[in-house]
């Protein structure tokens, strides 16, 4: 498993998309993933995979190819995580009735390709899975605001920030209306919207997001010894170095170290 992996994910705000219709249960291999169980997941996957082959059910193989690819993903495995998400992506495709899968897959595999900075070929997976979901979820439904954060991340790390400010806003509207004030895709949107913040300049409004973000990991998952925390607590320092106000920077340090976390190691 590559740390490096899910750290950029996690600081570029990405989300991968596991592709459920509503109703349908997460698949075991599924279930190991989601606990971090990788050598479990991986061989449930695979034997669910072989099954699901050798019974020539298509539906439940690009499910089952979609799952290994993320696993492969997570574990910086991208070239065979591409070819996994492109199989299934060719199944769903085939499919009226699966394309809220085929969407998920398109988000997915655009995250392998904006962890790679091919972002030219990011993009446009990333809107045509919008528009999918649009089509069929509406304008305000979670699928659509997973797929904004990852469209915005990807502006965001092509100096686009007038469009990912833009984008995140809207994801805020819709994380406002559907979820509640402490849940951590909010809190990840307003990272992510601190981050763009810092970007062009407007540290004082930035400072105010991650406070603000600092509150609700505070609230819900303790003030000690978390690295969610931490981890606004060493951005909060990076701002307040770029503000030159290196009291805070280093009380907030201070405080970063105490939660297990490391101020050098991460960026804004």
């Amino acid at each position: 498993m590559s740390l490096g992996v899910l750290v950029w994910l996690k600081a570029a705000g990405f989300f991968l998309a596991l592709g459920l219709q509503p109703g349908r249960r997460r698949s075991s291999g599924g279930r190991f993933q989601a606990e971090g169980r990788y050598a479990e997941a991986e061989t449930a996957i695979r034997s669910a995979l072989e099954k699901a082959e050798t019974s020539a059910k298509p539906l439940q193989v690009a499910r089952s190819l979609n799952e290994l690819g993320m696993l492969l993903q997570i574990r910086g495995d991208f070239l065979h995580a591409e070819e996994l998400y492109r199989r299934a992506i060719a199944i769903w495709e085939t499919s009226p009735e699966q394309q809220l899968n085929l969407a998920a897959v398109l988000n997915n595999l655009a995250n392998v390709y904006g962890a790679e900075a091919q972002y030219d070929k990011a993009e446009p997976l990333c809107r045509r899975a919008l528009e999918i979901q649009m089509r069929i979820s509406g304008p305000e439904s979670r699928g659509v605001a997973d797929t904004l954060s990852n469209l915005g991340s990807l502006q965001y790390v092509r100096g686009h920030y007038a469009e990912a400010e833009s984008t995140f806003r809207k994801v805020l509207v819709i994380w406002g209306r559907l979820l509640s004030p402490e849940d951590p895709r909010l809190a990840e949107t307003l990272c992510s919207l601190g981050r763009v913040c810092i970007a062009v300049g407007r540290y004082s409004e930035a400072e105010r997001l991650y406070q603000r973000v600092l509150s609700i990991r505070e609230r819900v998952l303790g003030s000690e010894h978390h690295p969610e925390t931490a981890r606004i607590w060493s951005q909060m320092a990076k701002l307040y170095l770029f503000e030159k106000q290196y009291g805070k920077a280093a009380a907030c340090g201070q405080s970063d170290s105490h939660l297990g976390g490391g101020t050098r190691t991460r960026s804004p």
